[in-house]
């Protein structure tokens, strides 16, 4: 999962990944014959299997959704935008290929007039206007909505800024190049991120890097009154 939250628009951008299509059993039931001592296998109609693929792809853009809007009770997100991949093999040419099959974009007061229990996911989706493809089953790709630039985040190379710092360095005394630097060591030494560069700079006064967290989103855990809340850092955040 990829996760980029622009403030200035309230805007959450997700990618999530979409399992194969090979995750829907082949089989629809096993009968115990006792004459024969042996099971016998029922398959699943093909069209069976291919109908429930594209509900689980559904499904997964919507729980994600509801997911995002549900755990965010200050009301930081506006607007959500949802896409989701498969990683597979492109028949035609025998290359990897990195194909969208959902992509739903939706603010936030339209989402949560939605009553998801009662909903079909493939008619969900169509009322709030996503695309989704016709054929999941057989990888057929669609355009996203709005893709995030996460190949275009240009980064710049390492620099040791606190190799020359001693213990009663002031940060003060700091430049915002060294400053920005030393977030980067500091952001590395956290376990929950994978991954911590910093990107080019923009002469913007903000703090340019990306650092990403693969760590499974959870469910804000319930709280004693007077216990503190401490929630992890999750998905992939980009600080300016």
């Amino acid at each position: 999962m990829k996760v980029a939250y622009l403030p200035s628009n309230r805007e959450l951008r997700i990618d999530i990944g979409l399992p194969l299509v090979t995750a829907i059993p082949e089989l629809e039931s096993a009968e115990y014959l006792v004459t024969k001592k042996e099971l016998k296998y029922k398959k699943l109609a093909a069209a069976v299997r291919n109908k429930l693929y594209q509900q689980v792809v559904a499904q997964m853009a919507l729980r994600t959704l509801r997911c995002v809007f549900a755990t965010d009770r200050e009301g930081l997100v506006g607007e959500a935008t949802c896409n989701g991949y498969v990683d597979t093999t492109d028949t035609a040419t025998g290359q990897d290929a990195h194909w969208c099959l959902v992509s739903v974009q939706v603010p936030r007061a339209e989402f949560e007039r939605l009553d998801l229990g009662r909903v079909d996911p493939l008619d969900c989706l169509a009322y709030l206007h996503a695309k989704i493809s016709k054929t999941p089953e057989k990888y057929q790709p669609v355009q996203p909505i709005i893709e995030y630039p996460w190949d275009d985040l240009h980064y710049a190379e390492e620099l040791d800024a606190a190799a020359g710092l001693d213990s009663v360095q002031n940060l003060l005394d700091l430049d915002g190049f060294e400053f920005e630097q030393l977030l980067v060591r500091l952001c590395q030494e956290i376990p929950e991120f994978d991954e911590v560069r910093r990107t080019r700079s923009r002469a913007d006064g903000g703090i340019d890097l990306v650092a990403v967290n693969k760590t499974p989103l959870r469910r804000r855990p319930r709280r004693h009154p007077g216990q503190a809340a401490c929630i992890p850092p999750q998905g992939r955040h980009r600080r300016r």
